[in-house]
């Protein structure tokens, strides 16, 4: 996933991700991007302030991702939990945010604003 534009972002680490218990029952059929390989360590920032409409957009992002919906029930305190450890990020166009294949996906994005481009390799059949 390349930034399209430059975009703005909160994300959470891998380590905070794991904390609110979600990692155990995230399950991608045919995702290449997250796996349990050797861990680099995550560099994590401060949380950043919140806007109350900064806050709502985390909280909709999160309870509208069929991913985790499927897994577990997002009330309002495990989304709070994510709201206050996530910190603003701006990201460079042409930036590369996830890099498939890597089993060190270390981060967790929802997008402010901006847009991104999603390439993906073929997948051979068999």
């Amino acid at each position: 996933i390349i930034a399209a534009e430059k975009l703005t972002a909160f994300k959470i680490t891998r380590a905070k991700f794991q904390e609110l218990g979600l990692n155990d029952y995230l399950q991608f059929a045919n995702r290449r991007a997250v796996g349990a390989g050797q861990q680099a360590e995550s560099k994590a920032k401060p949380p950043s302030p919140k806007t109350p409409q900064e806050k709502q957009l985390i909280a909709d992002a999160l309870r509208s991702n069929e991913n985790l919906a499927s897994i577990t029930k997002l009330d309002d305190d495990r989304v709070n939990q994510f709201i206050e450890v996530m910190w603003k990020e701006t990201v460079a166009a042409g930036a590369e945010i996830i890099v498939e294949a890597d089993l060190n996906a270390d981060y967790f994005y929802v997008v402010q604003d901006g847009s991104f481009d999603i390439f993906a390799s073929q997948l051979e059949d068999g």
